[in-house]
C-alpha cells in the first residue's frame, strides 16, 4: 500500500474507533438515564409533562453534540467547535428557561437548597467526563481546542438528572447551582487538553 493509501486507512480505521466510543458513551448514557427514569420519582421533582419533556431533550441533545465534537465527529474547524458550542449553550439556557419561574426563596435558604444540587452536578458531570475519557483513550487528542464543548456536553449530563430529580423553579437556583458546575467542569477540561497537547510535543 503506498504512503496516501495507508493515510486513508489509518483515517477511515479512526473514524470508525470514533463511532465506536460515541455509540458507547450513548448506550451507557441511556442506561443511566434509564435506570434513574425507572426510580420512583422524587416529591419535589418536576411533573413530567410535554415541557418538561422538550427541556430533557435538548439537555441530551447538548450531551451527544458536546461529546461528538470532543471525539471528532464530524472533525471541524476552531470556528465550527466554536458554533458547536454556541448552540449547545443556547439549548442549554433555553432548556432551563423552560422551568424558570420568578422569584425564591432567601439568600440563607438558596444556599442550603442549593449546595446539594450544585456538588451532584459537578460529581456527575466529572464522572461522565471520566467515562468520556476511559471510552475514547486517546482519540479526541485533536486540533482544535474540545475543552469547551466538552464542558457543556459533561455538565449537560448533571443537568439531565437534576431536571429529573428537583422541582426548582427559581432562576437563582437553576443558573447558579444546577449550571455552575459548568465553571468547574470547563476547568478540568482546560486541564485535560493542556496535558493532551504536552504528552502530543513530547511523543
Amino acid at each position: 500500500m503506498d504512503a496516501v493509501g495507508q493515510i486513508r486507512s489509518d483515517l477511515r480505521t479512526l473514524k470508525q474507533r470514533r463511532g465506536v466510543a460515541l455509540a458507547g458513551y450513548a448506550a451507557l448514557l441511556a442506561a443511566w438515564m434509564g435506570l434513574t427514569w425507572l426510580q420512583p420519582v422524587p416529591d419535589a421533582a418536576h411533573g413530567r409533562d410535554a415541557v418538561w419533556g422538550l427541556a430533557l431533550a435538548l439537555l441530551l441533545t447538548g450531551t451527544l453534540v458536546g461529546v461528538a465534537i470532543t471525539l471528532g465527529l464530524p472533525l471541524v474547524s476552531q470556528r465550527w467547535v466554536y458554533a458547536a458550542a454556541g448552540g449547545v449553550a443556547l439549548g442549554t439556557v433555553a432548556a432551563l428557561l423552560m422551568t424558570v419561574v420568578p422569584g425564591g426563596p432567601s439568600p440563607e435558604d438558596q444556599l442550603r437548597a442549593g449546595m446539594p444540587c450544585f456538588l451532584f452536578g459537578t460529581g456527575t458531570s466529572g464522572l461522565a467526563m471520566l467515562v468520556l475519557g476511559i471510552l475514547s483513550g486517546r482519540l479526541w487528542r485533536r486540533f482544535p481546542n474540545p475543552a469547551l464543548v466538552m464542558a457543556l456536553g459533561m455538565t449537560g449530563v448533571g443537568l439531565a438528572l437534576l431536571h429529573m430529580r428537583c422541582g426548582a423553579t427559581d432562576p437563582v437556583h437553576l443558573f447558579v447551582f444546577h449550571l455552575g458546575p459548568l465553571g468547574l467542569i470547563y476547568g478540568a477540561a482546560h486541564r485535560m487538553v493542556r496535558a493532551r497537547d504536552r504528552l502530543a510535543r513530547e511523543g
